[in-house]
């Protein structure tokens, strides 16, 4: 989760230098060195690298902001159920990468055909 995190916000940000990373999230760049070389992350840090990546998804605190009012003010049940839809939406997210990159390896490894010299083609058609 924080590598998936820390990836996520240097990709949005278009890999930032560590300066620029340092500048844009307030953390001095030998802290960022350091939580880049998969250093521990504290919770503050954290929160700071998930409230910027949702601001350039579009988000902006919306998401964090919502589930600390959750957190706050949910029933424990109500809470499981916010779970269980989370990790179900994930599931399901980590099944549709697995099956296309099952599909993207089966058409790499898939031999060509050989060409129809009648119809300056490949003979195997595709479905």
């Amino acid at each position: 989760m924080r590598n998936n995190l820390i990836e996520r916000y240097f990709s949005l940000s278009h890999y930032p230098t560590l300066r620029g990373a340092a500048q844009e999230t307030g953390i001095q760049v030998s802290r960022i060195f350091r939580i880049m070389k998969r250093g521990n992350l504290k919770v503050e840090e954290w929160k700071i690298f998930a409230r910027l990546a949702c601001q350039k998804l579009g988000l902006e605190d919306d998401l964090l902001s919502l589930a600390e009012d959750c957190l706050a003010q949910l029933q424990k049940e109500d809470l499981e159920d916010l779970i269980h839809y989370m990790q179900r939406a994930l599931r399901y997210r980590k099944i549709f990468q697995d099956n296309e990159l099952r599909k993207n390896i089966q058409q790499l490894a898939a031999p060509a055909a050989p060409a129809d010299p009648c119809l300056g083609q490949n003979s195997r058609e595709e479905v």
